[in-house]
């Protein structure tokens, strides 16, 4: 038990390391493993990533629109629970997931828009309202490392996949 409890920590913390620093194969090879519990944000924010990442080179259902919304949706679904008990107890507990639902909101945002070119051309929202979005979310969130942190390194690594595929959209930030 305290085994299975390091391993899918373990997993946690190398997803998130993964995503970060745009180790993609290791995200890859994360994924083999039964105990990656696909909810857990860190974990399914790198798989999103991940099959962006593949999006259009290998296979253009490994970035279909509807399976990201659907992971995204059990991801929600799981920080709402903790997020429920948390609120009960006071803000400064509930604060950290509601960061995390920033960090997926963001993600669900970056998908629809010509940022990463998943959606069809006529159905992206402009990279600039992207842009205007997370301007206005960063002046919402508390001025803490720890909250800012994430949103800020999903962002870079949201830019550095839509780079590396070109799908700008001819858009300048």
């Amino acid at each position: 038990s305290s085994n299975k409890h390091a391993l899918h920590s373990g997993i946690i913390h190398a997803a998130d390391a993964a995503w970060r620093l745009g180790e993609w194969d290791v995200m890859a090879d994360l994924q083999k493993h039964k105990e990656a519990d696909p909810t857990h944000l860190s974990v399914g924010i790198g798989n999103i990533l991940w099959r962006l990442e593949m999006f259009k080179r290998d296979d253009d259902s490994v970035g279909s629109m509807p399976s990201i919304l659907n992971e995204c949706s059990a991801m929600r679904q799981r920080i709402g629970r903790h997020l429920s008990a948390a609120c009960m107890e006071s803000y400064e507990r509930a604060y950290p997931w509601i960061c995390q639902l920033h960090q997926l909101q963001e993600l669900e945002h970056a998908c629809r828009s010509s940022l990463l070119g998943v959606l069809e051309d006529n159905a992206r929202v402009p990279t600039k309202s992207l842009i205007e979005a997370w301007d206005a979310r960063l002046d919402m969130m508390q001025p803490q490392l720890q909250c800012r942190e994430p949103v800020l390194a999903l962002r870079r690594a949201l830019l550095q996949i839509s780079r590396k595929l070109g799908f700008m959209g001819g858009e300048t930030l």
